[in-house]
């Protein structure tokens, strides 16, 4: 891997940051079983302890990290179906009990090299990261999942994250193989989740920031007619609340540009259609299509245009303009289309 913070590897099998090639990741040394103990620094028992959680109970780290996403994959292993995000929610366990964080991130496999003549240990790719993190100046804030857990959050909701339980299933062994980290710097604030499972691993490394969300312009009445006229058809992307049929303010905005052309063409009919990307279930996703699609329905009916003239439906991700592989195209993806009837 490129740009990342490599890691000095002295005969004792310990693990320190090389000062001199800031711009490498930390390599993972696999360390023997009898190398050391897995570092904790919290009983992950208690419920409702991420309510009570405090990020400043962290220390920040003196250590120089290297650039995201930090962690090459241990000697032996390597990484594969690496999935990156320049933002999404991911559900990360505080004491047992799940809790989404915002921010970039980077999901990936852990397997074992096939030219190795062992299998994939768990409990050595355990301490092995275990050992990098918190020599790096993390802390380990979980070391399972709570009963419940997924219950409360929602299977639907964690299938899109790259855990072991998800994955593989949530067994009694993958939910009590989860181990969080938190990792801060004067910059940063870093989660690590390494899910396993008795055949392989999964991590999932996420840095904590705000949406930078993309502006969008919006479609002006007179495009819309031009449009709708040459094609038959409208594209518009309307801002709406993440995961929810609710219309943002800037949305309400580009509701507002269909309102004259309906009323200064009043024999025009349309359908309107919501699309969205792949996030998510297929049939949730059309649903929320549907909804969306019947916000802006209802939002021009309550501007004064029949309902008669109106139909809403909506397709989820099965009619994509261009591909989910990133997150442009998915913001592409996500539109209200208008088709004349």
């Amino acid at each position: 891997m490129k740009n990342f913070l490599y890691v000095c590897f002295a005969g004792s099998m310990l693990l320190t940051a090389c000062s001199n090639n800031e711009n490498k990741s930390t390599t993972i040394i696999e360390t023997s079983k009898t190398d050391s103990t897995i570092v904790t620094r919290t009983d992950t028992t208690s419920a409702g302890a991420s309510a009570a959680f405090d990020i400043n109970t962290i220390p920040v780290t003196s250590k120089e990290i290297g650039k995201f996403p930090y962690l090459n994959a241990p000697e032996g292993y390597h990484y594969n179906d690496v999935i990156k995000s320049d933002f999404e929610n991911l559900h990360f366990a505080i004491k047992g009990r799940l809790t989404g964080i915002e921010g970039k991130s980077y999901k990936t496999n852990i397997y074992k090299n096939r030219d190795s003549d062992t299998p994939f240990s768990p409990e050595l790719v355990d301490r092995a990261y275990n050992k990098a993190i918190t020599d790096l100046g993390g802390v380990q804030v979980s070391d399972k999942i709570l009963p419940g857990e997924i219950e409360r959050i929602g299977k639907k909701v964690l299938e899109q994250g790259n855990h072991a339980y998800s994955i593989i299933g949530d067994n009694d062994y993958t939910l009590s193989h989860v181990r969080t980290y938190v990792l801060r710097t004067a910059a940063a604030e870093i989660w690590i989740e390494l899910s396993l499972y008795e055949g392989g691993g999964y991590i999932n490394i996420l840095q904590k920031e705000a949406a930078n969300v993309p502006k969008v312009s919006i479609i002006k009445a007179d495009e819309i007619k031009s449009e709708l006229d040459k094609s038959g058809k409208a594209v518009l992307h309307i801002n709406f609340d993440v995961d929810k049929a609710s219309l943002l303010a800037d949305g309400k905005d580009a509701v507002n540009q269909i309102l004259p052309v309906l009323k200064n063409n009043p024999d025009l009919k349309l359908s309107i259609e919501g699309h969205t990307d792949n996030s998510g279930a297929a049939d949730k996703n059309k649903t929320l299509s549907i909804a969306r699609a019947n916000t802006v329905l209802q939002s021009l009916v309550q501007s004064g245009i029949s309902a008669s003239r109106l139909k809403a439906t909506g397709f989820g991700a099965s009619k994509p303009l261009t591909d989910n592989d990133t997150d442009a195209g998915k913001a592409q993806n996500r539109r209200v289309e208008l088709v004349k009837i």
